[in-house]
């Protein structure tokens, strides 16, 4: 009982110290660049930001979103925006655990860092820093809470988590 009350107290400081120490220093992403083969494309943050918060489409995000239909356009902003109310000291703990690690290092191999290397930590620590945030936070919270800019291999996205028909 006390053991597990010590583990409690101790995971609690660890979350806690993730969040103040990356706080101080996270500047957060501002673009993300999208690589295809050999081409690299990238859209800003605030782009991406102003389609989030007020469905408006600037011309540089018009550039990946003209295929899109309606539909498609309202889901992904949707997706942006859905809130959730899991705190910091939960989502370090829940990224803690060995399938929930496993599918961040899956995500991480699409999501990157600029130099190619797997976002895990990355992820981790944005997820961690906007579930700190008061109140409920969202994706676009943790692209803002991203470490550095976003890299995102698309083909290797559409390898690991396949589009149906």
């Amino acid at each position: 009982m006390l053991v597990d009350a010590i583990r409690l107290g101790v995971g609690s400081l660890i979350g806690t110290l993730i969040v103040l120490l990356t706080t101080a220093s996270a500047q957060g992403a501002e673009r993300i660049y999208l690589k295809y083969g050999p081409l690299l494309f990238s859209l800003s943050v605030e782009s991406l930001a102003t389609f989030v918060h007020t469905g408006e489409i600037t011309p540089e995000l018009a550039r990946y979103t003209s295929q899109l239909d309606q539909n498609t356009r309202q889901q992904l902003r949707q997706a942006l925006q859905q809130p959730y109310t899991m705190n910091e000291v939960a989502v370090y703990r829940m990224t803690e655990i060995p399938v929930v690690v496993d599918f961040l290092q899956g995500l991480g191999e699409v999501i990157n860092t600029p130099s190619g290397l797997n976002g895990f930590y990355a992820i981790r620590s944005a997820l961690v820093l906007a579930a700190a945030e008061p109140g409920d936070w969202t994706m676009m919270d943790v692209i803002h809470h991203f470490p550095t800019d976003i890299r995102i291999d698309v083909e290797r996205a559409m390898q690991r988590f396949p589009v149906m028909p």
